[in-house]
């Protein structure tokens, strides 16, 4: 098996029909290429793999196996990585290749590389894992190369690693002629991560609980825009639910809101809802545990989101991103460049519909 970890520019794809998904200067569609038997050798798959944010975060009881209940409200975009994959090499290798595309500036729709590309070490790569624990699975043992045109910046909560990861589940599948059933693709989802079923289901709005395996989808408002601003630091997961852990200490935990309730708010004005986020007051707080360098960038992004007339505004999965819901356009636009000014990645999308097939093209 072999993972590389190399860079290049590459133009993005055009297509004209669908929706809109963030491609550099040009746009790239859900719904280009509809496909349902197993690709031949030498076949190139495009995937697209949306990012998410999380509307709403409640962390329930902490589970016998060691991970917590949730009740999450979760929304794809129409913004995150592209993977193409290609029948590729010898028996049973799969061989990654990082392209990190970062945007260039706050309005300019480019991408180059960040200034500090990551090196993602082979045991932690989603990519590598899926494929991998694909394999094991259904014993497929075609090679393959993997290419990921890297947007989503990692750690910051909006689920790149997870939806690189279904999507890779998925392109090895059609790969294999559809080796693997649905319950089978879900439970590797599952082991994987707890935001990958999410992003192996169709996608959209859905009210996520247990441990991310329990899927239900929800309604969500048309002509909503959604910045997504990133600090110049990352967050760790299983970091972020031991400070959560540790703030609770000692007290119950939190009683959630009803989830009727709170799916019924997607339909209202969004300066209406009451969804949050548990893991927000940790990082802003004045805990002894509490970043305190962290903890004003977040406070004085929030700030700056809700200044420039967000109906609301919070924080995403376990940080670092934050977000904006506009019901303007032009405010959000203004928003995004006033943000970008100030040294932060700032991402202007749209929410995501509900999609039948996330393959771009199959060559």
């Amino acid at each position: 098996m072999v993972f590389v970890n190399t860079h290049s520019v590459r133009r993005p794809l055009k297509t004209p029909q669908g929706v809109d998904f963030w491609g550099g200067n040009g746009y790239i569609s859900f719904m280009a290429f509809q496909h349902s038997t197993g690709a031949g050798a030498g076949n190139a798959l495009r995937l697209a793999a949306p990012c998410k944010i999380n509307l709403h975060l409640a962390v329930q009881d902490l589970r016998d196996d060691g991970y917590h209940n949730l009740e999450s409200l979760f929304v794809t975009l129409a913004f995150g990585d592209t993977l193409i994959v290609t029948p590729h090499g010898g028996a049973g290798s799969t061989a990654v290749r990082m392209d990190w595309q970062y945007a260039q500036g706050p309005c300019s729709g480019g991408y180059t590389r960040p200034e500090q590309e990551p090196l993602i070490p082979l045991e932690k790569n989603s990519v590598f894992k899926a494929a991998s624990l694909f394999r094991l699975c259904t014993g497929f043992s075609e090679g393959v190369h993997i290419t990921v045109e890297k947007r989503v910046p990692l750690g910051s909560g909006l689920g790149g690693g997870s939806s690189d990861a279904a999507s890779t589940l998925m392109a090895m599948n059609l790969l294999a002629g559809s080796a693997a059933a649905p319950d089978e693709m879900a439970e590797m989802a599952l082991e994987l991560g707890s935001d990958v079923p999410f992003f192996l289901s169709q996608g959209g709005a859905a009210w996520v609980s247990g441990r991310g395996e329990k899927i239900a989808p929800a309604p969500f408002p048309h002509g909503l825009s959604i910045l997504l601003v990133c600090p110049d630091f990352s967050s760790d997961t299983a970091a972020a639910f031991r400070l959560l852990d540790r703030d609770r200490a000692g007290r119950a935990t939190p009683e959630a809101l009803s989830k009727a309730a709170l799916v019924r708010q997607t339909a209202q004005d969004p300066q209406t809802w009451t969804y949050y986020n548990d893991f927000l007051p940790v990082f802003t707080g004045t805990s002894q545990d509490a970043d305190k360098p962290r903890a004003g960038a977040y406070r004085r992004i929030l700030r700056g989101i809700t200044e420039s007339g967000a109906a609301f505004a919070g924080l995403s999965g376990t940080g670092s991103s934050c977000f904006g819901v506009f019901t303007d356009k032009a405010a959000a636009a203004a928003a995004q460049k006033a943000l970008a000014s100030q040294n932060h990645l700032a991402f202007l999308t749209v929410p995501l519909a509900r999609f039948s097939n996330r393959v771009l093209e199959w060559n």
